[in-house]
């Protein structure tokens, strides 16, 4: 655990990281860590892994916890194609 001023320090080293970053064009993101069953579906072998990932039910579609940020940012993407000249170096 952080706690005072290692919190505080750790908390400028990342705002310093991100700043330095979007100076560079960097464009950033912050993923949602809930996905809707439908797009966790399209990113994950539900069939095989439903039993083992937390999900929440009872809302008009079931919400899965995002293993990795892979998953959100697939659909942030999806139905999309990249062109490589777009695609980090």
């Amino acid at each position: 655990f952080l706690k005072g001023y290692g919190m505080l320090l750790n908390q400028a080293l990342q705002s310093y990281a991100v700043r330095f970053l979007v100076q560079k064009d960097y464009i950033p993101v912050q993923p949602p860590v809930m996905i809707r069953k439908s797009v966790m579906s399209q990113v994950a072998q539900l069939a095989s892994f439903d039993e083992d990932l937390y999900k929440v039910v009872g809302a008009k579609e079931d919400m899965y916890l995002a293993a990795t940020s892979e998953q959100p940012l697939c659909a942030l993407h999806s139905g999309e194609n990249l062109p490589e000249k777009d695609l980090p170096k």
